[in-house]
């Protein structure tokens, strides 16, 4: 099975239609921004998810991968649930004890770092519009 829909992987958010979820019976994968292959064995629990009212209807899969971010949500505009479960896809992982602070990408430090270095060699101290929203 596959499906368009949108993500929220960790704190970044990718709208419809630039996700895609497939499901078979050994497999689940979500692609967004980053790509995320999960056995059955990885995946704690699948469970439905509604983000800000009428904004956001989808699944949030809880996982057991460290390297993948810890919110891993996808939002499609159909009851995906009861689609996995006809797919035959099962969760069977168990929890993952996880430090506590941010997890951050060392692509997304390396890409702001550059940037930030670009203003200031510029001679101009001033960061643009996208670290506002940080």
């Amino acid at each position: 099975m596959r499906l368009r829909g949108g993500t929220r992987e960790g704190w970044v958010r990718t709208a419809w239609p630039s996700a895609e979820l497939a499901v078979s019976t050994d497999r689940l994968r979500i692609t967004g921004l980053g790509t995320y292959d999960l056995k059955p064995d990885d995946v704690v629990s699948i469970e439905p998810y509604r983000g800000f009212p009428f904004l956001g209807r989808g699944i949030l899969v809880r996982h057991n991968r460290a390297e993948y971010p810890t919110t891993l949500v996808f939002f499609c505009n159909r009851s995906v649930l009861p689609r996995i479960e006809q797919c035959g896809f099962v969760a069977r992982g168990q929890p993952l004890q996880r430090a506590s602070g941010v997890a951050i990408r060392l692509r997304a430090l390396v890409f702001v770092a550059l940037c930030s270095s670009i203003f200031v060699i510029g001679g101009q101290l001033h960061l643009p519009y996208v670290f506002n929203l940080l």
